[in-house]
Order: C-alpha cells, then structure tokens, then sequence
C-alpha cells in the first residue's frame, strides 16, 4: 500500500453524511510506535509466505524474533519432500526384577535342571553387636560344585549389586556346595557338634519361595498362624476407630503392631523361622518380600515422619493383605 493510497483511506474516513464543517487532517509522524514496528512484522510475514508457499526468496535472511528460525525449519522439514531422519531409539534399560534371589533360582533350574537339588535364602542371626548379617544365597548341587560356581556366578552378577555400599543394605552373598558337603552339614548339626545360627530360610527351590518346600502345615502351625490373624484383625479393627475419632497417634501404635503381627503369620505359612518381634522387624529380610508393592507404604507407617494420609494407607493395605 503506498501512501497516497492510505492518504486517501484517512481522509474518506473523515466525511460523514450531513457533513458541513470543514475537516482538518494531520499527518503525524513518529519513530518507534505501534504501528512503526508493525511495518517491519509485516514485510517479514510477507516475505516468509513467498518463501513458504511460492519458494521466493532466502527464508534465512527472514527477520524473525528468537526462536522463529525453529519455526522455520519445522516448515521446511514439514513442506520438503526429503525423508525425514528419525534418530534410533536409546536402548530400553533392563527392568530388575522385584525378587531378584526368586529371579536366581529360576535361572539356576533352567540351566542346571535336575542338577539343582534345592536353593535357599538363609537369614544369620545378629552377630555381638545386634545387627543381623548379610544373607546367603545358597545353592545345592548334586556334585561338581566348582565347576558350576563360575556359571552360577555370572547369574548372581547379573541380578545383584556389586558395590559394597549394596552389600551392606541386605544383598545376599553366593556359597554353592554340592549335596554330600549339604549331608554332612547336616549331621554336624544332629550331633551338636556345630550350631545353626539362622535366625530365617527362605525356601526358593525347589516349589518356589510361595511354595513351602516342606509339605503342608502342621495343626500346630495352622493354629499359630489363625491365632497371629485374628490379633492382626483385631488391631486392624482397633486402628479404623481410632481414625475415625481423628486419634492419629493412638491409631499408629495399632497399625504398626497389626503389620508385625501380619509379617509373622505370614513367617510362619512360609516357614521364615523366628517370627518378627517388633514392628522394625517386619521389615528386615526375609519379612520385607512379603509387603511386594505395598513395602514404601509400610516404610512410611514405620517412619517417625508418619502423617495422617499415610496411616491411611496403610490400613488399606493392611485390611486386604
């Protein structure tokens, strides 16, 4: 549009029907305005779309504010008829498996098959200071047990940390004995010449760690175990008053005895050995596998930074568990 063409645009503006007193028009110029800048956005617009849609021109001499000549390139990628490159895909990370001594046994029988005669996860009592020690991973062979020890080991590296700081939170060590080193172990014990010091073992193989490996229960265990669910119902029924009078302290005592009282039915279906005594016990291994999903929750109840939401969550996963 050139000025005498909006000249003429603003002064036909200016006449109005009935119009008798003569109009005045002014022509103010000014730098840096409104209008001034929107100059330069149009000729930038118009130059952009001959160079889009006509292909005139150099769309990288387009002045465009930061971040315009992304723009730009998408428009050319999206109008060009060149392939676009898509970069390969980052390479999907191994998932850990959430049981990773339940994942060893697995792939123990299917490269030993019935080679393998049993595995175990075995729990040591606490040493002097109190602080139970690190698990054992045990796996019986029928013989050969250091010819299988390398083959084993490269599994157990696959699915268990190697730095000691891991080590020290609970990741169980490999031993691999051969079945006559198991036997004599064994009568060892009968004659009382050595002591176990297991304060837990966790039957992984054969049957499965949900599997008891050692037939059904007994009438004595049977009986334990309803006696421990009951008192856990109890305390579960207890802590669903209590929050709903909004005793939050009162109820947290309950729910934290009803989850240790639910770790030990469930130590005694598994046949874990000693039940958990107190709640923090519920959460050491072996105890800890059994919350699956649920164990962050649980965490939370136990923490001294427990709050109200999280008592109800906890509740929840007590009552269905």
């Amino acid at each position: 549009m050139t000025e005498k063409e909006m000249f003429l645009i603003r002064t036909r503006l200016t006449f109005r029907k009935h119009q008798k007193k003569p109009v005045t028009v002014l022509n103010l110029i000014a730098e840096d305005t409104i209008e001034h800048r929107m100059l330069g956005v149009l000729d930038a617009k118009r130059t952009l779309a001959d160079g889009v849609l006509d292909l005139r021109g150099n769309l990288e001499e387009v002045p465009l504010r930061p971040g315009g000549q992304t723009f730009v390139q998408r428009l050319e990628q999206t109008l060009s008829t060149a392939p676009v490159v898509v970069p390969p895909a980052a390479p999907a990370k191994a998932v850990a498996p959430p049981d990773p001594a339940a994942a060893f046994a697995r792939r123990a029988a299917a490269i030993l098959g019935s080679r393998l005669l049993g595995c175990e996860e075995r729990f040591p009592d606490a040493g002097a200071g109190g602080v139970p020690g690190s698990p054992v991973l045990v796996a019986i062979v029928d013989r050969e047990a250091e010819a299988w020890q390398p083959r084993l080991e490269s599994v157990y590296a696959e699915l268990f940390p190697k730095t000691e700081k891991d080590r020290d939170e609970g990741v169980p060590r490999l031993e691999v004995i051969d079945q006559t080193t198991a036997r004599a172990i064994a009568r060892l014990e009968s004659a009382g010449i050595v002591r176990s010091c297991l304060r837990a073992v966790r039957r992984l193989h054969p049957g499965g760690p949900e599997e008891a490996s050692c037939g059904a229960l007994s009438a004595a265990e049977q009986a334990s175990a309803l006696k421990l669910h009951e008192q856990a119902a109890k305390r579960i029924k207890l802590a669903r008053f209590l929050l709903a009078e909004e005793l939050s302290d009162e109820a947290l005592a309950a729910l934290r005895e009803a989850a240790r009282l639910t770790a030990a039915e469930r130590a005694v279906r598994q046949r874990l050995g000693r039940e958990p005594a107190t709640p923090a016990e519920a959460l050491c291994a072996p105890h800890d596998r059994g919350w699956a999903a649920d164990l962050e929750t649980v965490r939370r109840l136990l923490s001294d930074a427990a709050e109200a939401a999280d008592l109800v969550r906890a509740l929840a996963v007590l009552e269905r568990t």
